[in-house]
């Protein structure tokens, strides 16, 4: 991601997967690579919210955007727009949306990490945006790569049968 505004790419990987962390140091990419490896996607969002508060000390109308590593085909144009509508309109929570379902990734005001960090491991960042409802906004897309969750291996032979048809 190349903009003015974004100072930073930040990943989180399991301890000692080399090749990905190659990948991702030749990407330009803050990687944070946790002691013990995250037993789920909450874990993994607490360690970057800690790295990136550690690093960067953001202020709480910075923005922080969460793409989880299973939706690997979103276009950089999505993102664009969220960051645009984000600047405009200053949201506490953005979600993308195509065909009028949600989607990622999700767009938050930094001021909202504490409250992400401490929700119980057992919970989700959907509990986040459900105890903001009222402040969510969303930003019908037109792509659908907004919905391109892979969960299973046959989600991941789907995928790729699209990816070469077309």
């Amino acid at each position: 991601l190349d903009r003015k505004d974004v100072s930073a790419c930040c990943v989180v990987i399991r301890p000692g997967d080399e090749s990905l962390r190659a990948a991702m140091k030749s990407g330009n990419l803050t990687v944070i690579e946790p002691t013990i490896a995250p037993p789920d996607m909450r874990s993994s969002v607490q360690y970057a919210i800690d790295e990136i508060e550690q690093r960067f000390s953001p202020a709480d109308d910075d923005g922080w955007l969460l793409l989880p590593a299973d939706h690997p085909v979103l276009s950089s144009a999505v993102i664009d727009r969220l960051i645009d509508y984000f600047d405009e309109h200053d949201p506490q929570i953005l979600i993308p949306t195509f065909e009028d379902r949600r989607g990622h990734p999700t767009l938050f005001r930094w001021e909202l990490a504490p409250e992400a960090a401490a929700l119980p491991a057992n919970k989700g960042l959907n509990l986040l945006v459900q105890n903001h409802a009222n402040e969510v906004a969303e930003l019908p897309v037109d792509d659908p790569a907004v919905l391109t969750d892979l969960d299973t291996p046959a989600d991941y032979d789907l995928l790729l049968s699209r990816w070469e048809e077309g």
